[in-house]
């Protein structure tokens, strides 16, 4: 059984002052920590956020997700994609809840993306592992959106593709 010590991570912590859990309280936290050590680089437009697209859309099919795709988007000469997958309503509806995050990290590449947005990420695969297969009065779209740290860029182009042109 894998156990986790949550520290306080400006100071050292002895063995008897770290709280251990087991994996199922940690389930969110294996998924952040198996995320950011095999992608900790994802720089807007560059393989290795292609790279961390590809792993998402394994994940979000292996969670249950139905219609898992990437779609490519473009910005200049750069090009990315949002990694998207859902949740069918019990019954037909045009009823949709949208659930996103951003899996880029910042646009320097100084930082392994843990808080920005690592958490988003894996709060994304959790909520499709716990959602999927569900009876809901509304479908469910998972939306892990690419290069949002080079100005939301993603998630602009979800929304041009996606959402009608007039909201009434």
């Amino acid at each position: 059984q894998r156990q986790m010590c949550i520290r306080d991570r400006n100071k050292n912590v002895s063995a008897a002052e770290t709280s251990v859990f087991d994996r199922e309280d940690n389930e969110i936290y294996l998924i952040l920590e198996d995320f950011v050590q095999t992608h900790p680089k994802r720089q807007a437009f560059s393989q290795e956020e292609k790279a961390a697209a590809d792993y998402i859309a394994e994940r979000f099919g292996e969670e249950g997700l139905a219609d898992v795709k990437q779609t490519t988007f473009y910005y200049g000469m750069d090009s990315s994609q949002n990694v998207s997958g859902r949740i069918p309503p019990a019954q037909v509806t045009a009823r949709t809840v949208i659930i996103g995050a951003h899996y880029d990290n910042d646009v320097y590449g100084a930082s392994d993306g843990t808080f920005d947005n690592g958490g988003g990420v894996a709060a994304l695969i959790y909520i499709a592992r716990k959602l999927a297969g569900a009876s809901l009065p509304f479908n469910v779209e998972i939306v892990a959106f690419g290069a949002e740290e080079a100005g939301m860029v993603g998630s602009v182009s979800y929304t041009h593709l996606t959402l009608p042109t007039k909201l009434e």
